[in-house]
């Protein structure tokens, strides 16, 4: 049972669209090689090498080959989990690096895959739900940076160029044109650049040359903030149609109003302070891709007040693109959570707690190789020494 979990990966990466570093006879290679575990620790070294220089898209073309060469047992299911997030994670950086939102739409895609077909194989234990919340965290920032970008064009769309007028007093058969360029599209850094990390690891930035105005400090990467996302699968109520498409549908009339559903949760959470609401919802989606209904069923968010808010978010919600055939009624597990304020390291790009950075001695904050406890359980964001 434990290979439809490779079949389900396969599944996506047949649907995705073909990347242009992966050879065209993919798919023949991989039915012939599928056992061939020399062959994927191969490929993953060699992804991390690309990584490593800052080619993004080299590395997940690499990895996604790599995934489907491990043999469908459940002796390989936790490596193949480590590397499903580290391709979620390659994927996203390639979106930012090459401009090209198709990569992070597929990231976002396959990791709700994923983690749907990981709570039917795997159930609800101790381990099975802790490798859930690692690829609803990696889920949940794929997302983020899909709002971000959400309407922007894509790096190789052409740029609006002015049409061209001759210049009326210039002689004959020598004309002058004049053409407008498009926008400069700006990379944002990254700690994940190499040239970044080589420059934050350089005497320019370090304490003991004397470059104390130039030494690198604390800065706050964000503020405490209410979050709130997906936490299972959503379920059809009554006679609705149980389809493939429900966890689609449920998914998009939540992120519709994600935002606002935030906003609920912090102002319940300014009235009583409450760690996390894990509860429900019921919603009738209509053809139309609107909400008609919604409904708290499980635990109120923080009080009553809170889960009024929150009904009234939902009721608010529509779906683009993907709407049902014909009205549905879903019932969505959600999960609302407080996460304290965070600061980075700028001598390392490390984040933390506040208090994290509090109790540190100052002498300790600079540098690479200086103690920093591991944050956000994000194995999938470094170079793995995997066991074979």
């Amino acid at each position: 049972m434990t290979g439809l979990i490779t079949a389900a990966v396969w599944a996506w990466l047949a649907s995705a669209p073909t990347d242009a570093a992966a050879p065209a006879e993919r798919g023949t290679a991989v039915t012939t090689n599928r056992t061939n575990v020399g062959e994927a620790k191969r490929l993953y070294s060699i992804g991390e090498q690309a990584m490593g220089k800052g080619r993004a898209t080299e590395a997940v073309a690499l990895w996604k080959r790599a995934i489907l060469l491990l043999p469908a047992t459940k002796d390989y299911d936790d490596l193949r989990h480590r590397l499903v997030l580290r391709l979620g994670y390659g994927m996203m950086l390639a979106s930012e690096s090459s401009g090209q939102r198709a990569y992070a739409v597929d990231a976002a895609q396959m990791l709700d895959r994923y983690a749907a077909r990981h709570e039917e194989l795997f159930g609800d234990g101790e381990k099975a739900e802790q490798q859930r919340a690692e690829v609803y965290e990696l889920l949940y920032e794929v997302e983020t940076k899909l709002e971000a970008t959400r309407g922007k064009p894509d790096a190789d769309a052409p740029p609006e160029v002015a049409a061209t007028t001759p210049d009326e007093g210039a002689p004959e058969l020598e004309q002058r044109k004049v053409s407008v360029p498009g926008k400069r599209k700006l990379a944002r850094p990254s700690v994940d650049d190499p040239q970044v990390r080589a420059r934050l690891n350089s005497r320019a930035t370090n304490v003991e040359t004397g470059l104390v105005m130039a030494a690198p400090g604390f800065q706050k990467l964000h503020p405490a903030r209410g979050l709130v996302r997906m936490h299972g699968l959503a379920r059809p109520i009554g006679s609705s149609n149980g389809s493939a498409d429900l966890q689609s549908i449920a998914r998009a009339a939540f992120v519709s109003v994600r935002p606002a559903l935030r906003t609920c949760f912090a102002q319940a959470f300014a009235r009583t302070p409450t760690e996390y609401v894990d509860t429900q919802a019921e919603l009738v989606v209509e053809p139309d891709g609107s909400v008609s209904a919604a409904e708290i069923v499980g635990s109120n968010v923080v009080d009553a007040a809170g889960s009024k808010c929150v009904r009234e978010r939902l009721a608010d919600a529509s779906i683009e693109g993907g709407a049902p055939s014909e009205r549905v009624r879903v019932r969505v597990p959600l999960l609302f959570y407080w996460e304290d304020a965070r600061l980075i390291d700028e001598a390392n790009g490390q984040t933390g707690r506040d208090m994290e950075f509090l109790f540190r001695k100052r002498e300790m904050n600079y540098g690479l190789d200086s103690p920093m406890p591991s944050i956000e359980g994000g194995d999938f964001r470094t170079s793995q020494s995997l066991t074979w």
